[in-house]
């Protein structure tokens, strides 16, 4: 920056300079409001200059600070909400040969290979869902399968934060494995299923 000040000082003093007809320079008489104008636009690009410089400065501390900010969170342990527990006692049978699980509105799914949910959760591993029929159907610590639009295809992610804005309802989805929640806020419209069971 101090060579561009430099590059237009030097700029303004050769306009300031003639040639006499056999190739000589000679300078001007520099009127006082000239030298003043001069001057002026030196106090600004001085100013310019340190105002930039602030800004970097200002820039590079937010950057500090959001480093910070990544680094105790990467290094905190991580303390979830376990899910709901949907399946009472009284609503399991064990028979002979086969258990049977009194629930309404259930269906059976198969899971990608993410690994966002190891080891609670492997490929080809079957879980219970049901379809939540309302807000109240959701709660924190929940499983659920829900549509992205970040994302193709249907993703099994735990809800992880529940809150309302102007909008409404709305929860904060994340991968036990991935280190930062889950883009966008989720809202009940788009949340297809809840994990109920898993069987292994």
């Amino acid at each position: 920056m101090k060579r561009g000040v430099l590059l237009i000082l030097a700029v303004l003093l050769l306009s300031a300079c003639t040639s006499s007809e056999e190739g000589i320079s000679y300078p001007k008489i520099l009127s006082n409001d000239f030298m003043k104008q001069l001057m002026a636009q030196n106090t600004v690009l001085r100013q310019n200059i340190t105002d930039l410089n602030d800004r970097l400065s200002q820039q590079e501390e937010d950057v500090n600070l959001l480093n910070e900010r990544i680094d105790r969170y990467n290094e905190a342990p991580e303390t979830r909400a376990g899910p709901y527990d949907w399946i009472k006692g009284e609503n399991i049978i064990i028979e002979d040969n086969r258990v049977l699980i009194e629930l309404e509105n259930a269906t059976i799914s198969s899971i990608a290979d993410t690994h966002s949910l190891e080891p609670l959760i492997h490929k080809d591993t079957n879980v219970i869902e049901i379809v939540p029929l309302s807000i109240d159907n959701i709660h924190l610590g929940d499983i659920a399968a829900y549509q992205s639009q970040y994302s193709n295809g249907t993703i099994l992610h735990r809800v992880v934060f529940i809150g309302y804005d102007d909008i409404g309802w709305y929860a904060t989805m994340k991968g036990d494995n991935n280190p930062m929640p889950d883009p966008g806020k989720i809202r009940f419209n788009q949340i297809q299923r809840i994990v109920v069971a898993i069987i292994y």
